[in-house]
C-alpha cells in the first residue's frame, strides 16, 4: 500500500532544527497518505514552464516568501522571481525548511495578513 514518501525524504523538507520532530514528520506523513499516490503522481509531473519572462507584466501586489534554509527549490529561484515582479514584496523566514506552514505558521499568517493589510485598497 502506499504510505508516501519516506521519513528521511519528509525530513529533507525541514529545517535541520527540526529534523527530529517526530509529530511534525508524523503529520506530513500522514497527510502525505491521506492525499495518496495520484496526488503526488501528479505534483511530481506537473509540467513546469519557466514563465520568467513575463514576470514584468504582472501588475498586482505580490509578496514573495521564502524558507531561509530549502533544500528543496534553490533560493536563486525566489530571488529571481521577487526581482522580477514590479513592487513585490519578498520575505524570508528564518529558520525555517520548505515546509513553511507547518514549521512556522504564525509568521506566515503575519507575513500574509500584514500583507493583506497594506495590499487591500482603503475602504471609506
Amino acid at each position: 500500500p502506499f504510505r508516501g514518501l519516506s521519513r528521511s525524504d519528509l525530513r529533507r523538507a525541514l529545517h535541520p532544527s527540526r529534523r527530529d520532530d517526530a509529530a511534525l514528520v508524523e503529520r506530513m506523513l500522514d497527510m502525505g497518505a491521506r492525499l495518496g499516490k495520484e496526488v503526488l503522481l501528479r505534483q511530481l509531473s506537473a509540467e513546469r514552464v519557466d514563465g520568467y519572462g513575463r514576470l514584468p507584466e504582472i501588475r498586482c501586489p505580490t509578496l514573495v516568501v521564502a524558507a531561509e534554509s530549502d533544500e528543496l527549490r534553490p533560493r536563486d529561484e525566489t530571488d529571481r522571481l521577487a526581482a522580477g515582479i514590479p513592487g513585490a514584496r519578498y520575505e524570508i523566514v528564518a529558520g525555517c525548511g520548505h515546509m513553511i506552514p507547518l514549521e512556522q505558521p504564525e509568521t506566515l499568517a503575519a507575513l500574509l495578513n500584514g500583507w493583506l493589510d497594506q495590499a487591500a485598497p482603503a475602504t471609506g
